[in-house]
């Protein structure tokens, strides 16, 4: 018994099993990517919510990255393309969102009640999300494997645009007396901080391709 729970716990602790866990939960990942992104997508043209509309249109961003990721682990031939591929359409979204920040920055608008239900549905996803994106970055941290540590990039690149759309239904939520013209700015400005960090996980993407093509010539 002793030795059977010595195996186990050996093969739950290798790099191998976490990358194959990472290749089931992207494909999972990948479909509810979409799948939230389109909500998303509805939900801002039938609130007409800007803001959802532009989180939405991100999120299917990395979604391209997440099957990007998921073709390029399952044939494996050219991981300095793949990383490259995931990298220009991250950098892509992240200025296309930030673009979008910028103007809600100088131009503010009247953030709209998205109602008890759905706020706190988008909460509890984008909370979900943040979580696991760390978790996955935390126990593969010693792990070499390019696309892994690509996906794991752009799941925290997700993960930090649900916390703008999060903070702002957690002030709808608990809210009292809120200006909402200063809660469109901080939505803004969370923005803008959430693309100029997903810009930068897109250059060390960019970085990461660089050293590996270095790498792959050399061995040549």
């Amino acid at each position: 018994m002793k030795r059977l729970i010595n195996k186990i716990i050996d093969v739950l602790f290798t790099d191998e099993y976490y990358i194959a866990r990472t290749n089931v939960n992207s494909s999972l990942s990948m479909i509810i990517n979409f799948i939230w992104a389109l909500s998303k997508i509805m939900a801002g043209i039938m609130t007409r919510v800007y803001l959802i509309c532009v989180s939405g249109f991100f999120t299917l961003g990395l979604g391209l990255c997440k099957i990007i990721y998921f073709y390029g682990r399952k044939n494996n031939q050219n991981p300095h393309r793949d990383i490259l591929k995931m990298a220009t359409v991250l950098l892509l979204s992240s200025l296309s969102y930030g673009a979008y920040m910028i103007v809600l920055l100088y131009f503010p608008e009247e953030p709209t009640d998205y109602g008890l239900i759905v706020s706190l549905i988008i909460t509890i996803v984008a909370f979900f999300k943040l979580y696991f994106s760390i978790s996955g970055i935390r126990k593969m941290r010693k792990q070499k494997e390019p696309l892994v540590m690509g996906i794991k990039g752009v799941n925290l690149s997700g993960a930090l645009a649900n916390l703008v759309l999060t903070q702002s239904c957690l002030f709808f939520i608990i809210r009292s007396d809120i200006n909402l013209h200063i809660l469109s700015i901080v939505n803004a400005i969370m923005g803008i901080i959430a693309a100029l960090v997903s810009v930068l996980i897109s250059i060390g993407m960019y970085r990461l391709a660089h050293n590996i093509k270095i790498k792959d010539n050399s061995n040549n």
